[in-house]
């Protein structure tokens, strides 16, 4: 778990699922995010 796993835990499965898909995409279109990607986890 990372940083913001105590958001995680007040939000929905789906919820995860997509801010997931959102930060995935963000990382492919401004690469210096990528360097965060670690905090968030996998």
């Amino acid at each position: 778990m990372g940083i913001l796993s105590d958001i995680e835990r007040d939000m929905s499965d789906a919820q995860v699922a997509e801010a997931k898909v959102l930060l995935n995409t963000l990382k492919t279109q401004w690469p210096p995010l990528s360097h965060f990607a670690p905090v968030y986890g996998h």
